[in-house]
């Protein structure tokens, strides 16, 4: 080894902490935990708590915002308290304080003086000593219980000592007392006694302040608009002491849990203050509820926000993940123009909604529109599963029926053989006469189960026209015309247009080919005379003023185009469709052609029938162009055309709305839609759209549902599909309209642009209503669109609490199932069902006032309200009404009213079944909140001199004036348009005629009915009787009552209201005789 290597080989090692240097590693080190630092800092504030961002603005904008309410708030404020009511109630109870003040002061000084200062001195001694005696009896009770005698003598002696022990106690005013235990709690009880009556004396002195403060402080309640300063002032502390924090809810239920963190961003949303978009600087998020009254009934604190409206609840990292607009979540934020989608999950069965317009109109279009005929949906099936299920019950019922029978012969036969011994025989004896009553009970389900059946076809209606007697209804030369373009001939028709081809040369041959398989399936109808003309300007009054534009619209001569409601078909035009004779027999009577109609009969006469028919077929398009008849009817008659035909129609599902020869069993032809909403988005067919819609972010179910209801073809662009029945079926329910802006904001401005040019128009130019049809088109078909794919993105399978779902029992049952058959049979075409309502037919020219036709009294020619009807009418006279509307089965009184016979418009008969009628009945009385079990109460009949009292009090009210008697042969219908007394015993309950006749208007405001009663009085100010203002009875009536009776009428002393209760009650032949012959005076 060399001496270099040597010295290397014994040179000591270096120390890198005393040779070398730290100083980069450090300060790298220092740098990393900066930035590390630096981003922990910025993700926890920036990006997984961006909340807070929102929440400092919140206070900053919500302090402003409540601020600059506070000065409307006093103003309003202000306004009351000036008021001359509130300034009268104000110094009621100064005056009420001030007389209050003196007694009361004397009743607190005797309290602070006498009572307060000595409780105070006993107060510490008694409850001690008392706790301790307390404590020893206790053990002394238990010793005895345990018959310890030693324990017992220990205790007793204690207890003696703590009641001997004595307690030096020095009260105010130098008043020193030595005290034992039953001393001090005698006087102890005594000064609480005492207590107790000064405070009760007190407060009773101040009962007349509380009073008359709580009357000051209701009445400006009732009558501030908007909130209180002191609200807005405690609306602004709680923003100062805004904590900063995740807004969570944690809802537990009994069948699952819910966690919302939406309010961490959504600050203004329980506002009880209301928060316009304007008043938080256009920020959304900070806005209050729009619908207090649907956040009170759906309380956050208990439904939660993404049950309602989607979203993800529990997600606070970023707007887009709250909001549930990413691929992984299928519940998404509802845009604003579908948040009702959020109710059909839990309102399953609900056809009607309070708050919910756009649902409602949803579930409406997808039943009136037809949806229903193609798509199964779990929400319009009840009654076709229900007879299903009835169907298999009734076919396992004959199974067993026929094998039981089958058993009976086998044991007949047995005993009758020769080779069976007589215990065999007497066992086949013993099973026939058991197997004869199993097959009593067989065949008697089996007849209950026809029957409901029966009830229950009733009940399903198609959509559409029944198509079975096409050839004896409609002429040739229309049927392919208007297959072929239904709009074309009528623009209002719920009637879709089909693709019959893949071009406009297929389309014509192949809308030839179905009307040939309609002509030639179609059943012959034999009329039994050809009827004869009718007077068709008589037939436009009938058709005007009997009810039928409560569902129909018509042209007429008096009021132009459009009269009427959009329900069933516009009958325009009928002239160029219908055949005359089948029109007459349809008018008469609808179920001869269709027992399953919705059409109702409105129990017509001949004439009528046939004036009415003549008016609709006097009208047509002298500009329309048909082939002739004979040329239609050899292309209808076709068997070739007709084959192809059958193919079509049972390829685009008609049978599903009409009622088809042959096709009666034919299936749904479309998709279900009963979970439509909650489909993976990859299900759905965007076809070779697919990455276009991706790009624009449209790829979702909203826009497949829009755009397909919007162009049901639009799916197929670009798609080769030669083969007719392979492509797309489903028909344009639409008018065709240019695209609109994919996302909220451009779709408001479009709207806008469109409403603005609405406006524009010139209302004196000849084309007005044309150019406004025109620019409107757009809006109510998005509008309808809008409705529809609301309800279908609604649709869908729940991932929520099973007990969150709405299924309603009583009341809210009743009230749940009516809905659907009011709404099946449009009951609200022709009468008001809600307050505020405004049915089709009221809104008609002919009941505004001046406008009348003949025989039609201006607006008390309506149809009534059924507003409260259910308070009105007894449920059993109801049912029977709802069965036989004219009231009678002698048919030469069949064609007018059974109850108000002087109007003009007729309520028809719907032919119910029995369980509908119930609904129906039941539907009112729990509108009207009152129990399903009404039993009439017991009326004290009028007898003798009251008897006769009864009947002047009627007579002085000239109540026959406007309503009739009952049995007259000719009618005035100018007056006597009121409900007939005929039926008012059985019809109408007691305590409503009470009402009706005090004050008819607080039951139906603006009604023709006269107050004719006052009040009367007593000391305290409440009524103590109503009596008729005989001063105000007409000289006719005078004369009819005779002064002898007008006397006694004054002198009576009872209430006249319910003298006229007990006469309504008892109301028979023998009074509207009696009536009859008092009319008779003049």
């Amino acid at each position: 080894m060399s001496a270099a290597e040597n010295t290397a080989a014994s040179a000591p090692e270096k120390d890198p902490i005393v040779e070398g240097s730290l100083l980069w590693p450090i300060f790298i080190s220092m740098l990393v935990l900066l930035v590390v630092s630096g981003w922990s800092l910025y993700d926890e504030f920036y990006t997984r708590r961006p909340y807070k961002n929102y929440q400092n603005d919140w206070v900053d904008l919500a302090r402003r915002a409540y601020q600059g309410k506070m000065a409307d708030a006093q103003s309003a404020y202000d306004l009351v308290a000036n008021s001359p009511e509130y300034l009268a109630l104000r110094a009621a109870w100064v005056t009420a304080r001030d007389e209050a003040a003196g007694p009361y002061a004397k009743l607190q000084d005797q309290l602070n003086k006498e009572v307060a200062p000595r409780l105070a001195v006993l107060g510490a001694a008694v409850k001690g000593s008392r706790s301790e005696v307390a404590a020893l009896t206790y053990r002394l009770e238990l010793a005895r219980e345990h018959k310890n005698g030693n324990d017992e003598r220990y205790y007793a002696a204690a207890l003696g000592e703590v009641k001997d022990v004595e307690h030096v106690l020095e009260f105010p005013g130098d008043e020193t007392v030595t005290w034992k235990f039953k001393q001090m709690l005698g006087e102890f009880n005594r000064l609480k006694a005492l207590q107790g009556r000064i405070q009760g004396r007190m407060a009773e002195v101040k009962t007349e302040e509380s009073r008359t403060r709580n009357a000051m402080n209701e009445h400006m309640d009732a009558h501030i608009v908007g909130p209180k300063p002191d609200a807005v002032a405690a609306l602004i502390d709680g923003v100062d002491n805004f904590e900063h924090d995740i807004k969570q809810i944690h809802i537990k239920y009994e069948d699952g849990e819910l966690i919302e963190r939406c309010e961490s961003c959504h600050l203004g949303i329980r506002s009880p203050v209301a928060l316009s978009l304007p008043e938080v600087l256009g920020r959304k998020e900070f806005v209050s509820h729009p619908n207090q009254e649907l956040l009170d009934i759906h309380d956050p604190e208990v439904m939660g926000c993404s049950p309602c409206h989607g979203g993800n609840g529990v997600a606070t990292a970023s707007v887009w993940q709250a909001h549930g607009r990413y691929k992984y979540w299928l519940w998404p934020l509802h845009y604003p123009a579908n948040t009702e989608a959020g109710c059909v999950q839990c309102h399953e069965q609900d056809l009607h909604l309070d708050h919910a317009t756009v649902i409602n109109d949803g579930r409406q279009l997808f039943q009136w529109r037809g949806c229903v005929g193609c798509h199964r949906h779990g929400q319009f099936i009840g009654e076709e599963d229900e007879a299903k299920t009835l169907t298999n019950r009734r076919d396992a019922a004959t199974t067993s029926i026929e094998a039981t029978q089958i058993d009976i012969a086998s044991l007949v036969a047995l005993t009758k053989s020769e080779n069976v011994e007589d215990s065999a025989i007497e066992a086949a004896f013993t099973r026939i006469e058991k197997q004869n009553q199993n097959l009593y009970l067989l065949q008697t389900e089996e007849e209950m189960l026809d029957a409901q059946l029966a009830s229950l076809e009733l009940e399903i209606k198609k959509v559409g026209p029944n198509l079975k007697e096409v050839a004896a209804k409609l002429k040739p030369e229309w049927v392919q015309p208007w297959l072929a373009n239904p709009r074309h001939f009528r623009p209002s028709t719920k009637m879709p247009k089909f693709r019959f081809g893949n071009n406009e040369i297929d389309h014509d041959e192949n809308s030839w080919n179905v009307a040939a398989f309609l002509w030639q399936a179609s059943a012959p109808v034999k009329f039994p005379d050809s009827p004869a003309d009718g007077d068709a300007e008589k037939g436009e009054w009938l058709i005007t003023v009997r009810g039928c534009l409560g569902c129909h619209s018509v042209t007429t001569e008096e009021y132009g185009e459009g009269l009427g409601s959009t329900f069933a078909s516009d009958l325009s035009r009928m002239g160029e469709k219908a055949n005359y004779a089948y029109l007459v027999s349809w008018l008469k009577s609808p179920r001869d052609h269709n027992q399953y109609t919705i059409m109702p009969s409105l129990r017509l006469s001949d004439e009528d029938a046939r004036d009415i028919a003549s008016f609709l077929v006097s009208g047509t398009d002298e500009d329309a162009k048909y082939l002739s008849s004979e040329k239609a009817l050899n292309e209808l008659q076709d068997p070739a055309r007709a084959k192809l035909g059958k193919a079509i129609v049972k390829h685009l599902g008609c049978a599903g709305c009409h009622e088809i020869k042959g096709l009666e069993k034919e299936d749904r032809v479309g998709t279900e839609l009963t979970k439509e909403g909650s489909k993976p988005i990859e299900r759905l067919d965007f076809g070779t759209l697919t990455h276009a819609y991706y790009g624009k972010k449209t790829y979702k179910h909203k826009w497949f549902f829009e755009d397909k209801l919007r162009d049901p073809k639009i799916w197929d662009t670009d798609k080769e599909r030669p083969d007719y029945f392979t492509r797309l079926k489903m028909p344009e329910f639409f008018p065709p309209v240019e695209p609109r802006p994919d996302f909220p904001e451009g779709r408001a401005r479009w709207a806008s642009e469109i409403k603005a040019k609405i406006a524009a128009i010139d209302e004196d130019a000849d084309d007005y209503d044309a150019q406004r049809a025109i620019l409107e088109k757009p809006l109510q078909v998005y509008k309808d669109i809008d409705a529809l794919t609301t309800f279908l993105l609604g649709s869908v399978a729940a991932e929520l609490p099973p007990s969150l779902k709405y299924e309603p029992t009583g009341l809210k049952k009743d009230i749940q199932e009516g809905w659907w058959v009011i709404k099946k049979y449009n009951c609200e075409g022709c009468h008001q069902i809600l307050p505020g309502g405004s049915p089709s037919i009221w809104q008609m020219p002919i009941y505004e006032d001046g406008e009348g036709f003949e025989g039609v009294p201006d607006k008390n020619g309506r149809p009534p309200t059924l507003v409260g009807q259910g308070t009105r009418t007894s449920p059993d006279w109801l049912m029977k009404f709802l069965d036989n509307p004219a009231l009678t089965d002698n048919l030469a009184d069949m064609h007018r009213n059974g109850v108000r016979q002087g109007l003009a418009a007729r309520m028809p008969t719907f032919f119910f079944s029995e369980r509908e009628r119930g609904k129906i009945v039941r539907f009112f009385t729990a509108m009207a909140n009152l129990s399903r079990d009404y039993q009439r109460p017991k009326v004290l009949p009028l007898t003798g001199a009251d008897l006769e009292l009864g009947r002047a009090a009627f007579t002085a009210g000239d109540c026959a004036n406007c309503h009739l008697l009952g049995g007259e042969a000719k009618i005035n219908p100018s007056t006597t348009y009121a409900p007939s007394f005929q039926p008012v015993a059985e019809r109408i309950k007691p305590a409503w005629i009470h009402r009706w006749v005090t004050e008819p208007n607080s039951v139906i405001p603006k009604t023709a009915m006269p107050a004719i009663l006052t009040k009367e009085m007593d000391d305290a100010g409440n009524i103590k009787r109503w009596v008729i203002s005989l001063d105000e009875v007409n000289a006719t009536a005078r004369k009819r009552v005779g002064p002898e009776m007008m006397k006694r009428l004054a002198d009576y002393t009872g209430d006249h209201a319910d003298l006229l209760v007990r006469y309504f009650a008892y109301w028979n032949e023998t009074e509207a005789e009696h009536q009859t012959e008092k009319r008779k005076i003049q």
